[in-house]
């Protein structure tokens, strides 16, 4: 198994290649996402793509 060091994760390559998360959640917290995405008219994967975007784009704001 290859790991990456602790840089490498928290600033990955300017590769855009598309990747699979596996998340795991209880059904509740899944249901109050799809309702939250379903107010934005968003999928849960929009959804949670633009929660991503906008936590790493806020943390590397405060690292500059």
């Amino acid at each position: 198994m290859l790991t990456k060091n602790a840089r490498e994760l928290r600033f990955p390559s300017h590769d855009d290649g598309i990747i699979e998360l596996s998340l795991m959640m209880s059904r509740r917290q899944f249901e109050a996402l799809e309702e939250r995405a379903r107010a934005e008219d968003l999928s849960v994967a929009q959804f949670l793509r633009r929660l991503v975007h906008d936590a790493v784009a806020d943390d590397l704001i405060s690292v500059s």
